[in-house]
């Protein structure tokens, strides 16, 4: 089995991995890369603090790049991120709760 190595973009750098992992493919690495990219959503969701990684990029034992996840294709899964853009332009909530 490969192994990939799942390194962080932020804005204008890069968190390199160094260890890597062992994956049965590079769609189960992609799907690890979806899921580091949720976990790193909540914890600065709860934490308040801004996020600042935007990708993932996958790279193989040989360094090259084969494939990124980008932040947005990792939420908009679980997120209606075009709703909730939506409403945020539209400002229909203002903090009130309708039963």
């Amino acid at each position: 089995m490969p192994t990939y190595y799942l390194h962080l973009r932020e804005q204008g750098d890069t968190i390199r991995d160094l260890k890597g992992a062992v994956f049965a493919d590079i769609q189960a690495a992609r799907d690890e890369a979806r899921r580091t990219l949720r976990a790193i959503v909540a914890e600065h969701l709860y934490s308040g603090e801004t996020l600042r990684i935007r990708s993932i990029e996958i790279h193989d034992e040989m360094g090259a790049k084969v494939d990124a996840v980008s932040l947005a294709s990792a939420i908009s899964a679980v997120i209606p991120i075009a709703e909730v853009v939506a409403e945020i332009e539209l400002g229909s909530d203002h903090g009130s709760h309708n039963p």
